[in-house]
């Protein structure tokens, strides 16, 4: 005889089936909403949400956290009936990547920020191979200079996040991504550009070598986005002509020299020098060069930043000890 083949589950019993799967998640957020707040916190159960439809049986089952499923849905009422809804865009918005098309992704990141204030870049495109944020792409920096034109647009005061970097080291991906993105920030007209330094896989991990190069990447970018300052003075009619009828360069100018220590900004960890010169010296590369600035810093004497007096002062007030044996900044000696 034939076997006739299994109907698939309607859709009312995979709910049902997801639903007796999550039946403990109903008594603990039964118990939650009576002990938190003092009942106020009214929160639903996973079966409730899967009869309203606002999640679906596969959400439910591939959920990690019962409580994050639950908690755009909870509602803080002490009095009255549980009102389930999905949440608002711009509540759902807050660390989720927005939908991939740039043009609706640049009003959700708008409706997210509060009033008088304007907030952008934060929840970038997604990548398709892992799902998450993608800091450094170029996606990332248009997405950025938009939401910024529409924040001027607005007249808003806004910040933005620039120098995010998917690489894990201060490598070249590092350095070309972190200077995409702040100087396209830059260029839109930023406020204020934060975490543009020091920061490696898309935010979630810090270098300190980072930070030495990307301060020396920042410099430049903003030396590179300085006004030329064109007058009579600065085109120097008198020293070109004196060039061509004289030496034929400008190297011995007076002016020159002037202009060269306040038009130009040297790098200390970039090599400018020829390839015979690096080679002599080692061949660092600049995270050799970075790293031994690092070390520099962290072994050198600390400096006082608060008055020896002062310090003493705290110390006795709020009880402080420090370990025993330690010395204040200013070397005064053992404290505690």
């Amino acid at each position: 005889a034939l076997l006739t083949p299994a109907k698939p589950p309607t859709a009312q019993a995979a709910k049902a089936e997801a639903a007796r799967e999550h039946r403990a998640a109903l008594d603990f957020h039964g118990m939650m909403a009576k002990l938190e707040i003092g009942g106020a916190l009214r929160a639903p159960s996973i079966a409730q949400l899967l009869d309203e439809n606002l999640v679906s049986p596969q959400e439910a089952a591939a959920a990690q956290n019962l409580g994050e499923l639950v908690r755009p849905f909870t509602n803080h009422h002490s009095r009255g009936s549980l009102v389930l809804s999905r949440p608002s865009a711009a509540s759902s918005n807050k660390g989720v990547p927005p939908p991939p098309p740039l043009s609706g992704n640049i009003p959700l990141q708008d409706a997210s920020q509060p009033k008088g204030n304007s907030g952008v870049g934060a929840g970038g495109p997604a990548g398709l191979r892992t799902g998450a944020m993608s800091g450094g792409g170029g996606e990332q920096a248009k997405l950025t200079a938009a939401a910024i034109g529409m924040a001027r647009y607005y007249g808003l005061p806004n910040s933005t996040i620039a120098g995010a970097t998917d690489s894990k080291i201060p490598d070249a991906q590092s350095g070309y991504e972190k200077c995409l993105t702040v100087t396209m920030a830059l260029q839109a007209g930023a406020d204020i550009i934060t975490q543009a330094a020091g920061a490696q896989a898309s935010l979630m991990g810090a270098s300190l070598e980072a930070y030495v190069i990307d301060n020396e990447m920042l410099g430049s970018i903003l030396s590179a986005h300085t006004a030329i300052d064109v007058s009579i003075e600065t085109l120097n009619l008198e020293g070109v002509q004196a060039a061509i009828t004289g030496d034929g360069h400008f190297l011995g100018a007076a002016d020159t020299l002037t202009r060269m220590n306040s038009d130009f900004l040297y790098p200390k960890i970039g090599d400018r020098r020829s390839i015979e010169e690096w080679q002599e010296d080692g061949g660092l590369s600049i995270w050799d060069r970075a790293n031994e600035h690092v070390r520099a810093i962290l072994n050198a004497p600390q400096v006082t930043m608060i008055d020896p007096l002062l310090a003493a002062n705290i110390e006795s007030r709020f009880g402080l000890h420090p370990p025993a044996g330690g010395t204040r900044p200013d070397g005064a000696g053992p404290q505690g």
